[in-house]
């Protein structure tokens, strides 16, 4: 443990300005409402391809980097990293799966699972799909980042969380939705403050 109280008074900052967003997001839904009447929201659907696949596979590996990635339209639980190929007209995508029941943990809020790659059907070999620049919108659901939940002096455990485009993350606790913003963590904080910041958003 520190001596000292920087890790509290970091954590009590990250609260603080999560409360603030959420706030601000109550009024500009509202806002947005007024706004969507006259004329429609124009949002950025770009996606980040990486060069190599075999930069991607080791930062699932060892949990050096955050992945940027996209959930599945059709599966919440299947998410796909982009990447080169020979061949820049088409899109390459690996497979990524959540396993909620699976080795899970949560620290500030934030929850992460055990995720695995899918392999080609009767073998090791990490699986691709190669997809058309028109076939990839209708694959998109969500865009997000993948965090790795990694520890010194502990061996990685492919646990990551996701942090989704709007803002919400994973949530694999919870028999409710799978998206949600970050609660203060039971273990981190007393129960007073958390049911103080819990009315606060309320």
């Amino acid at each position: 443990m520190r001596k000292d109280q920087t890790y509290r008074k970091t954590k009590m900052l990250l609260l603080q300005k999560l409360a603030g967003i959420e706030l601000l997001r109550d009024l500009f839904d509202e806002l947005d409402k007024d706004v969507a009447a006259t004329s429609p929201r124009d949002w950025f659907k770009g996606l980040h391809r990486y060069e190599l696949q075999k930069c991607i596979i080791r930062s699932f590996v060892q949990g050096t980097t955050p992945l940027s990635c996209f959930r599945s339209k059709t599966c919440q639980d299947t998410f796909h990293v982009a990447y080169y190929g020979w061949d820049h007209s088409l899109i390459n995508l690996i497979t990524m799966k959540c396993r909620r029941t699976i080795m899970t943990a949560q620290e500030s809020g934030l929850h992460f699972c055990k995720f695995v790659l899918a392999k080609e059907e009767g073998n090791e070999r990490t699986a691709v799909t190669v997809v058309t620049k028109e076939e990839l919108s209708g694959l998109i659901g969500d865009y997000a980042l993948l965090l790795p939940y990694s520890k010194k002096d502990e061996e990685f455990q492919n646990q990551f969380t996701v942090c989704y485009s709007d803002w919400h993350v994973l949530r694999c606790r919870c028999m409710g939705p799978t998206k949600g913003f970050p609660q203060p963590d039971k273990d981190v904080f007393v129960p007073e403050l958390i049911e103080s910041l819990t009315n606060l958003s309320l």
